[in-house]
């Protein structure tokens, strides 16, 4: 299996779903909790991520990160946004 999806309100979201599934995985290093929307949770396996993605990419177009520019608004884009050499953000939290 390669990820859970729960599409929920933000309310549900926030609630019961992310609390509930941070306490199953919490101390567990093969899974992650990803909250791209604010009505969107994932569990994913450890090391999913954009960043690599683009990483993996980068390698096999013996491409530099600073070639690369990135565009993100989510926590799901926060290691691909700290890894590229020019980074768009509309969020706050997803450029540290």
């Amino acid at each position: 299996m390669q990820k859970f999806v729960f599409l929920e309100t933000r309310e549900v979201i926030s609630s019961m779903l992310r609390p509930h599934w941070a306490r199953r995985v919490d101390g567990k290093a093969h899974v992650i909790l990803i909250q791209a929307q604010s009505d969107v949770l994932e569990v994913v396996p450890l090391g999913t991520s954009k960043g690599n993605g683009v990483k993996i990419l980068l390698e096999s177009l013996w491409a530099s990160p600073n070639e690369v520019m990135a565009l993100g608004d989510g926590e799901n884009d926060k290691e691909m946004l700290q890894l590229v050499g020019l980074l768009v953000s509309r969020s706050p939290t997803a450029a540290r």
